[in-house]
């Protein structure tokens, strides 16, 4: 399997050019970081590695918890993270997203 940081990359790269169109970096810097916090709560860990979850509640629970007041692309991110079960990359996209 690839590396996380190779995963995250073109995840980091759509979020960023969708911040440079918007002229927002600051909000999705901060909404990346926001959903990676998140993502290390003990309790939504639980959550997200519940089975009994299934993806499309687990991503509207994300999107209300981290990105309710963001931009239409930023839930949209949260949600093809979910369905791409790539919400472990969320660290490292932040992370790529800075380096941006």
């Amino acid at each position: 399997m690839a590396e996380p940081q190779t995963l995250a990359r073109p995840y980091a790269r759509a979020a960023f050019e969708v911040a440079r169109e918007a002229g927002a970096f600051e909000r999705w810097s901060k909404l990346l970081e926001d959903l990676a916090e998140a993502l290390r709560q003990p309790t939504l860990a639980l959550l997200v590695g519940d089975p009994k979850l299934g993806r499309g509640p687990l991503a509207e629970l994300l999107v209300e918890v981290v990105a309710r007041d963001a931009p239409r692309e930023a839930q949209a991110l949260i949600r093809l993270l979910v369905d791409n079960r790539r919400l472990q990359l969320a660290p490292f996209i932040a992370e790529q997203f800075h380096r941006l």
